[in-house]
């Protein structure tokens, strides 16, 4: 990217020349979401199962000895226990939109952050002296919308 960027800046072309073409790059926006909550998403990404994916490499760390995975990457909560591992994604602590909201939102409304709500996850991982580790999805905080 960095090496395109590079050469388009040393071309003669104007910028503007080059804006409709760029444009056609520019990603839709999706809304993956739970219980109507969602959270912004590229489209192409969503064609991409990626709970399904952080899932996988949960299991494989399980095959691997770990009793307990923590992967961040879709943004939103997520726990699985199969006997004795666990696999946490605790979300995103970032602001969310309810999907609905997407196709209207606007950068000003996306300014103003105390309009939309948010949670704030961690995962609680405990060695209490047995071959088992407990192991926990908590909630920090939480703030609705508004």
């Amino acid at each position: 990217m960095a090496q395109f960027v590079e050469q388009l800046l040393q071309t003669s072309s104007q910028w503007d020349e080059w804006l409709d073409a760029l444009d056609l790059a520019e990603p839709g926006i999706s809304s993956t979401s739970k219980h109507g909550r969602g959270t912004l998403a590229i489209q192409a990404a969503s064609k991409i199962d990626t709970r399904a994916a952080c899932t996988e490499v949960a299991k494989s760390q399980w095959r691997d000895g770990a009793q307990v995975v923590v992967l961040e990457h879709t943004h939103l909560p997520q726990t699985i226990a199969e006997d004795t591992h666990r696999y946490y994604n605790p979300g995103s602590w970032t602001r969310y939109i309810e999907a609905a909201d997407i196709e209207s939102l606007t950068l000003e409304e996306l300014q103003r952050e105390t309009q939309f709500p948010f949670q704030l996850n961690c995962v609680r991982v405990e060695d209490k002296g047995t071959e088992i580790l407990t192991s926990e999805l908590r909630e920090i905080d939480a703030r609705p919308a508004g």
